[in-house]
């Protein structure tokens, strides 16, 4: 059983006086909440390190002084979803529901989905922008529906029209700050730049964020935009970067997307930061989270979520 000393006692006095300087140091003006927090961890960590380094301090407190900063440190401690898609019948587990379209569990690539991209008649340009746009307006008319249970049932299921976006939709309560990871792949189909792959979130009213994945024409690379979408259905690009991983070569990648407290939001693929952005037009907690393919071939092998709370 080891011992372990009050902290008083086994701080040295220049780590005791480097913690005291940290913590009272007067934060930058500009700086929000979040931000100066995330600077006073890295300080604290910094200065754990040094104590291991130069033995400041008992090993055990410092243990716990770390184990400190990791708890407050995590933005995202709660998980909220972590699904692998798997069905021997091809149908999405619970929570997951196709709401649109046709999306089955394929047993090595998740849950799949091809949607055909219609060719563009010769002289016309791509109607990729007019496409997106009328998606985001089927797709919030088609959970509306269901939400308020005004969708009305037809006699005969029709046909599924190859081209029409899939959708499958999962109600789970997302915290307004979280952390999203899609591990995912996609296949080269003709007409492939004017498709592309979503995952959102979305509150009772519909309305919420969207990051719509749009692969060059060749797959290598894209383009990657966030949306902010409202109850109606219009959709604002709330800010875009440039991909340059490959996206249709049927290599799986993984796609994170961070959201903070104070409203900033990071993606990344496969490691890679595409950018930080700051957006606050939603403030509530979202009630599910949706995939979509608008067109192409896309699997999805496991998602998961993380929240605040």
């Amino acid at each position: 059983m080891r011992h372990r000393l009050a902290p008083a006692a086994v701080v040295a006095p220049a780590l005791a006086a480097a913690l005291v300087v940290a913590l009272s140091a007067p934060p930058a003006l500009a700086q929000s909440a979040q931000e100066r927090l995330d600077a006073l961890l890295g300080e604290l960590n910094a200065l754990i390190d040094q104590g291991r380094a130069r033995s400041l301090a008992d090993p055990w407190f410092l243990d716990d002084l770390a184990a400190l900063t990791t708890r407050y440190g995590e933005t995202w401690p709660r998980v909220l979803m972590n699904h692998t898609f798997e069905s021997q019948s091809g149908t999405p587990k619970p929570p997951w529901q196709v709401r649109q379209g046709r999306m089955q569990v394929d047993w090595t690539r998740g849950l799949r989905s091809r949607v055909e991209i219609p060719a563009t008649e010769p002289g016309q340009p791509s109607s990729g922008g007019a496409r997106n746009e009328d998606v985001v307006g089927a797709i919030v008319g088609t959970i509306l529906e269901e939400a308020l249970g005004t969708r009305r049932s037809q006699p005969a299921a029709p046909a599924v029209d190859p081209t029409a976006p899939a959708l499958a939709v999962a109600d789970v309560r997302v915290t307004n700050a979280f952390r999203i990871e899609v591990e995912m792949s996609g296949r080269a189909v003709p007409r492939a730049g004017d498709g592309g792959f979503e995952v959102g979130v979305f509150q009772p009213s519909n309305a919420g964020y969207r990051l719509v994945l749009t692969p060059n024409a060749d797959g290598q690379g894209g383009r990657l935009n966030l949306l902010a979408v409202s109850s109606r259905g219009s959709a604002r690009v709330v800010d875009g970067a440039a991909v340059t991983v490959p996206l249709l070569g049927d290599d799986p990648f993984t796609l994170v997307w961070s959201r903070r407290p104070d409203g900033r939001t990071t993606v990344a693929i496969n490691g890679t930061d595409l950018g930080t952005t700051q957006d606050r037009t939603f403030g509530d907690p979202f009630s599910g989270v949706m995939i979509v393919n608008t067109g192409g071939d896309w699997a999805v092998r496991r998602i998961t979520i993380h929240g605040t709370g």
